[in-house]
Formats: structure tokens, C-alpha cells, sequence
């Protein structure tokens, strides 16, 4: 029966450990261009969540797991404070440089060997570069009026480089390719728009919105049997945006499919799925991470507009702090 749970656990997943990333460690975007393979785009706006409550509170809670991590490496042990330390080893603090995180990647079970992520800072990029020759295998070469650092501390090499524009913003750009990074040095230069083997991609720009994901692709073959494989199947597409709404999370979230019918037909499953949580539930009441789930469902809102399928539910502030402690402990 909980495999009827999968979405509605992964959308958890995804603010949970969103926060907590950014934590440790943005103003909206038009497009982007990204590769053509690319599964994922992940956007996530620091500056939106630091102007509202939830926000202030999620990062709180995101700064106290990194503060535990750190921990278990050995800083901040003594009468350090482990944010000083990391503040004094990048040379900013990240929670005030940091504007926004993009991150895009065309393998969802190691995002990490396709990953190409933008750091939106600010006036400064601190000691990143100066700490970049401390890497196994580092290199530099000359881009245009750019330098292209590359480390290899594993397998793959990695690319990266730092953009600044003519108001003295910064981003740094990472990926395993050395052309996606060309591609973007250029595109932030206007020296090029399209090139073979990118697509360009319809980014969030309502500036309320604090994470937004979209799914280009959907990894079928590692999804296994199930109803969540057979509703991808007929997707072209999947967006997600979060927005602050009366101290909540407001989640809207968009299925995009090939024809109206389907659209109404993954409607109706929808509605069957949240009667069936119910309907466990009733018959399961000790269970505790059902009786959440379905407390998360209770307002979920569905509508169809042509051969797109319009979800809308809230998740109270208080359940996403509880889920980033109980990730972490």
C-alpha cells in the first residue's frame, strides 16, 4: 500500500533536503539553457526565502543540521563557532553572498557525474578560487577573457569558472563538461544563443517563489512497476513551485501530458489515490507516517486545464522543520 505514498513522500524529500543544502552552502531567472539530455532543473532562490517568516525558520532549522555535520568533522570543537569557521575559510558568509542556486543534471541516480550547478553570488566570490589550488589535480586555462579551472579528485574531471558582470555580480558555474561551461561563459558574455546539444528552458520569475523543479525526462527503467511509473509514462513534463502562503507551504504543481485525456484520466487517479491513502489509513491508525500523509492531502486541490494537469496543496511550516531534524538525526 505505501508505494502509493512515492510522490507525496518525494515532494517532502525535495523541500527537505533543498533547505538543507542551501543551508550549508536565488532574484528569478528567465530562461536557461541547458543540455539537451538534462533530466532535472532545480532553481532555488535564497533572497525570496530570507524575506518571509517560513523562510527565516527553515533556514534556522537547515543552519542547525549543517551545524551538526560540521560537528562530526571536528569544527567548531572548543569555544570555536563552526559558522565563523566556515565563513573565514570561504571568505563570505554564504547565508548573506548567496543569492540563488540552479542545478541541473541527466542522471537522477548520480546526479553528481552529469550535475552542472550556478552559484548567483554578489559582490564577491571570497577565498573559492584561492582554495580551488588546494585540489587534487588542478589546472587552469584561458577561455576568452575567462580562466577555466578543472580538479580531478576522483575519476571525472571537474570544470569551473567565476563570471562577473559589469555590476560586479558573480556566478560561478561547475559542470563535468568543459563545453556546457564554454556554452554558458558565452551565453553570459551574448556571444552565442543556440548550439547543437542544448535546449533552452522556461525558468520561474515570480520572485514569491522560493524552490521551483522541473522534470524534462523521467528515468523509467529505474522506477520499476507501479502506479507512479505508468502516470510518468504518459508526462511529458513535471514542474513543481513552492511559495510562502499564510505561514505554509503552498505547493502548485504541474503535469504535463500529450493529450487532454490522459490529463483527466491522471486527474482521476489522483483523486482515487488520496481516497485510498484515506482508506489505509482508517484501517492502519497507528501508523504514524500515514496518518501525516494523509493530514498533507486533506486540501490538495485538482483542476485540468486542457492537457495539463493543476495540483495545489499546503504543508504546514511546522511538519517541514520536524522532516529536516528527523532526516538528520
Amino acid at each position: 500500500m505505501k508505494r502509493w505514498l512515492a510522490p507525496w513522500l518525494l515532494v517532502r524529500s525535495v523541500i527537505v533536503w533543498s533547505v538543507i543544502s542551501f543551508s550549508f552552502g536565488a532574484s528569478a531567472m528567465g530562461q536557461i539553457a541547458v543540455p539537451s539530455d538534462a533530466q532535472f532543473v532545480l532553481q532555488l532562490d535564497l533572497q525570496a526565502i530570507q524575506q518571509t517568516e517560513i523562510g527565516k525558520r527553515l533556514i534556522a532549522a537547515g543552519k542547525e543540521a549543517a551545524l551538526k555535520e560540521l560537528a562530526k568533522e571536528g569544527m567548531g570543537q572548543g569555544d570555536g563557532d563552526p559558522m565563523q569557521q566556515v565563513r573565514d575559510v570561504l571568505g563570505f558568509d554564504p547565508l548573506e553572498e548567496v543569492e540563488r542556486v540552479v542545478i541541473t543534471a541527466s542522471d537522477f541516480e548520480h546526479p553528481e557525474k552529469s550535475m552542472t550547478l550556478w552559484l548567483h553570488l554578489g559582490k564577491t566570490t571570497g577565498n573559492l578560487e584561492g582554495l580551488l589550488l588546494g585540489l587534487p589535480g588542478y589546472e587552469v586555462e584561458s577561455y576568452g577573457s575567462h580562466e577555466i579551472h578543472s580538479a580531478k579528485p576522483d575519476d571525472t574531471r571537474i570544470y569551473g569558472a567565476v563570471h562577473r558582470d559589469k555590476k560586479k555580480n558573480h556566478v560561478v558555474i561547475v559542470s563535468p563538461s568543459r563545453d556546457t561551461l564554454e556554452h554558458q561563459l558565452d551565453l553570459l558574455d551574448k556571444k552565442a544563443s543556440d548550439r547543437d546539444g542544448f535546449q533552452w528552458i522556461d525558468m520561474d520569475t515570480d520572485r514569491k517563489t522560493l524552490l521551483s523543479v522541473q522534470v524534462l525526462k523521467f528515468p523509467l527503467e529505474e522506477m520499476g512497476e507501479g502506479p507512479h511509473t505508468n502516470v510518468a509514462k504518459r508526462l511529458k513534463s513535471m514542474s513543481l513551485a513552492i511559495e510562502e502562503e499564510d505561514d505554509d507551504l503552498d505547493l502548485r504543481l504541474n503535469l504535463q501530458t500529450e493529450t487532454d485525456k490522459q490529463a483527466e484520466q491522471i486527474r482521476q487517479m489522483v483523486q482515487g489515490l488520496i481516497a485510498m491513502v484515506e482508506f489505509a489509513q482508517s484501517m492502519e491508525q497507528e501508523d504514524e507516517e500515514l496518518k501525516q500523509v494523509v493530514e498533507y492531502l486533506k486540501g490538495t486541490r485538482s483542476s485540468v486545464d486542457g492537457s495539463t494537469v493543476k495540483l495545489r496543496l499546503r504543508l504546514p511550516s511546522e511538519a517541514i522543520e520536524k522532516a529536516i531534524r528527523d532526516e538528520l538525526d
